[in-house]
């Protein structure tokens, strides 16, 4: 089975107490799957360090732009296109190192959410 994360709708908005809420769901979802012998590829632009497990399914930054031309020239005009190949370039980068000291502010955001473990909190 094959899902976009964003299909259920993205609010207007949106922050991270919303997309931590929808990968819940996604996660209920996949269990749910899983209970039925289904498997499931979720796409999407969640941090990687938001989910249980993942697996980073990546094209090159040539294929992806061919493919968003593709979906919808209007929409995917050269800037929107260049965002989202940043956000894909920030992704392969958070899969190989997420704890790299210089993604450290990812960290901090880590245990701003509230989604570190307790071991892991510094305390001043």
């Amino acid at each position: 089975m094959m899902h976009d994360f964003d299909e259920l709708r993205v609010p207007e908005g949106a922050d991270p107490d919303w997309r931590h809420h929808m990968t819940e769901i996604w996660v209920q979802r996949a269990l749910e799957y899983q209970d039925h012998g289904i498997d499931l590829l979720l796409t999407g632009q969640s941090p990687l360090r938001e989910v249980l497990a993942v697996c980073l399914v990546d094209v090159g930054d040539e294929v992806r732009r061919a493919r968003l031309a593709e979906r919808d020239p209007v929409r995917w005009d050269a800037p929107a296109v260049d965002a989202f190949l940043s956000w894909a370039s920030w992704h392969r980068k958070h899969a190989l190192d997420p704890l790299s000291p210089a993604r450290r502010h990812h960290r901090q955001q880590l245990a701003r959410d509230g989604l570190a473990p307790p071991d892991q909190v510094a305390h001043r």
